[in-house]
């Protein structure tokens, strides 16, 4: 019976219970594992691409045709390998640090779940103190519930030449939880203590976690060798701060969505409090914020006197909380700032040390690029951030760029590009659109073993064919002499974007095309929503009743500028609903367009487009409307100022603004251009 089971059951859920047999009673170290936690930013999880980040050093697996001799060799250095990645990264002795700290099993550990972990730690502290553990879900599917996250103010994008300082709240979650007594029982206030017991779990938890760390922190300034410090020091702050998921993930055993909405509600109200103080008693401007810190320009261009002034704005915040404590990262002298999450610039961290360079969420350190991408946009980034004058050597370095490739005289290393299948690659509804999926099929017919969360490398080449560039994408491995890369897309698709989006606030830099040797793309969609955006912030307009004159509102009272005569309340409420309901049918008919500026892609209208990815085959860029949510908010916003000193119509107006904003209408939302 059992192995009638056994051979019903498919190849890898077999080879996964042979492996799990043979490695009973042994603690296994899975690198791909530990290095998705200690290395986040890696472009890839595979040996030869972590060999080279980590360790600086190039790894290539053996060929087919070799000796058993050479197989041998290949393999003892593949271990040697592997066990010189795990004591580089301390995988091991942080491991070892996070089971002292939840009480958790080392293999469990090892494993990589963090929920898990902390529902250890939650365990032992309800079994301290005399509670009942709460029941896990039964259910296999998890509710269909969602709360808003983090807030993220919008940036106001541009290249700044002064001082910007950065200021980051220390351990944000973790410290919220004790700032409000957030806990389990915290909606019962005769619930603080239980038979003398204290009741308060999830804020003794954490204050015990932050003091602990803070302890680690401070032996760490007087130690000749804090490596063992730093490693319990890190363990402490991954655990902290996992508690906030292990409390909205279903499978945790202390799942409580109603806390991780709490206290995600109390971290976006401790940022707005942060940036109205900052703005009120500094008259300072805060440039972009981000969930737990904020960016503010100084105006100066001294970065000791920005720091000095960073800390004493610190010191201002800081009285207003008890356990919530915010300090100075750094300081900008150049930062360039480009959306939500995407900004660069050069960093100053004191007198002793070096300024360094920072890049968060901008192409060239993301996965999906390739190298020859990362090269010449890291070039680029480096020239704009380092120089006044930039663009001359920015031209002449991209045209030296482009003929190299052309030439041919670039490795192939420089054209792969790697993604990570999110499922199997067979479940894709659309995998021969997607470059990555069809080498992956590619790969499995080939007898390889693929699955969901690996990471494909691939290369658009030219083969002779005229397919779509995601049926010529290729495996390094199976490049032949018929088969080389396509330098043009690669150029069009790789280079171009990134170099623009860099440029975008550099004046008189709209002649790359030119000098990559491209035709400039058709249909440049920015400059369509730019166009759109002044009409959608018009005033409101209305008719007199008595002489027929159409008007625009005015700030505090809806008169006719003739005869005088007021609005009524019913009709001013008829109007802004008329208003409300033309700016949303606007909206949902706005045509949908890729953000990419080497994309022309389009879909139709009334297609829901938040977060859809491109379509078009090749293209990472995202499908966003024309006329943008943004828009259509800043819109709502300007009507609830332009009729707060009428009582009906602004409630009428609230009542709009919620039913349209879902929920949102009582944010500060960012004015019209035309309202000033």
């Amino acid at each position: 019976m059992v192995q009638i089971i056994l051979d019903c059951l498919p190849t890898h859920v077999l080879v996964g219970l042979q492996e799990r047999a043979a490695l009973s009673g042994r603690i296994l170290c899975d690198i791909k594992v530990s290095a998705r936690e200690i290395c986040p930013s890696a472009q890839s999880y595979d040996l030869c691409q972590l060999a080279q980040t980590v360790l600086g050093t190039e790894y290539t697996d053996t060929p087919a045709d070799a000796t058993l001799l050479a197989l041998a060799l290949h393999i003892k250095s593949k271990a040697m390998l592997i066990a010189r990645l795990v004591l580089e990264m301390n995988a091991l002795p942080l491991a070892k640090q996070i089971a002292n700290v939840t009480g958790s099993l080392l293999s469990r550990t090892l494993a990589g779940g963090r929920s898990e972990r902390n529902d250890r730690l939650l365990s032992h502290e309800f079994h301290a103190r005399k509670f009942m553990l709460p029941e896990r879900n039964r259910e296999s599917k998890p509710p269909k519930t969602t709360f808003t996250g983090g807030l993220v103010l919008e940036p106001v994008s541009g290249l700044y030449t002064t001082c910007v300082a950065v200021l980051d709240f220390n351990s944000l979650y973790p410290s919220i939880i004790q700032e409000y007594d957030i806990c389990f029982l915290s909606r019962h206030a005769a619930a603080a203590t239980i038979d003398g017991t204290s009741a308060r779990i999830l804020p003794e938890l954490m204050r015990h976690l932050v003091e602990r760390r803070r302890a680690v922190k401070s032996a760490m300034a007087s130690a000749q060798d804090s490596s063992a410090l730093e490693i319990r020091q890190k363990a402490l702050k991954l655990t902290a701060n996992a508690m906030y998921g292990c409390l909205s993930f279903y499978e945790s055993r202390f799942y409580e969505p109603s806390l991780a909405e709490k206290v995600a509600a109390m971290g976006r109200r401790v940022l707005e409090a942060t940036v109205d103080l900052v703005q009120r008693e500094f008259m300072l401007k805060v440039v972009y914020g981000d969930t737990d810190s904020v960016m503010i320009d100084t105006r100066m261009t001294d970065p000791a006197a920005a720091l000095a002034l960073a800390y004493k704005v610190a010191r201002e915040i800081n009285r207003v909380h008890t356990h919530l404590i915010i300090e100075p990262d750094g300081i900008f002298t150049r930062l360039l700032l480009h959306t939500k999450k995407k900004y660069a610039g050069i960093k100053y961290v004191g007198a002793a040390k070096p300024p360094v360079h920072e890049i968060k969420g901008m192409d060239i350190v993301r996965r999906d690029w390739c190298e020859f991408s990362h090269r010449v946009g890291m070039q680029v980034l480096d020239m704009v951030l380092e120089a006044a004058d930039c663009l001359p050597a920015v031209g002449e370095y991209l045209r030296a760029a482009a003929h190299d490739a052309r030439q041919g005289c670039l490795p192939l290393t420089e054209f792969v590009i790697r993604k990570t299948l999110n499922k199997q690659p067979s479940h894709y509804p659309d995998k021969h659109m997607q470059p990555h999926v069809t080498v992956a099929l590619r790969m499995q017919a080939s007898g390889k073993q693929v699955g969901q969360h690996d990471t494909i490398p691939y290369i658009i080449c030219k083969d002779g064919t005229q397919m779509p560039a995601a049926q010529r994408a290729y495996h390094p491995s199976d490049l032949g002499p018929k088969v080389e890369p396509d330098v043009e897309y690669y150029i069009e698709h790789q280079i171009y974007p990134v170099v623009t989006r860099i440029l975008e606030h550099v004046k008189g830099a709209e002649s790359v095309p030119e000098l990559l040797g491209i035709c400039a793309v058709a249909g440049n969609h920015r400059q369509q929503a730019a166009n759109i955006a002044a009409p959608a912030a018009s005033h409101l307009q209305l008719t007199c009743s008595e002489c027929g004159l159409r008007y625009e509102i005015a700030a505090t009272e809806a008169k006719c500028l003739v005869c005088g005569t007021a609005a009524s309340d019913a009709y001013m409420c008829n109007m802004l609903t008329l208003e409300v309901r033309r700016l949303a049918s606007v909206y949902h008919a706005s045509e949908i367009v890729c953000d990419a500026v080497s994309c022309s892609r389009t879909i139709g209208r009334g297609v829901h487009s938040r977060g859809i990815k491109c379509p078009e085959p090749g293209c990472s860029g995202n499908m966003r409307r024309v006329y943008t949510w943004e828009l259509f908010q800043s819109q709502l916003a300007y009507l609830l100022c332009a009729v707060k000193q009428m009582p009906v119509a602004h409630a009428h107006m609230q009542a709009l603004a919620v039913k349209h904003s879902h929920g949102v209408a009582t944010m500060s939302f960012v004015k019209p251009a035309a309202v000033t």
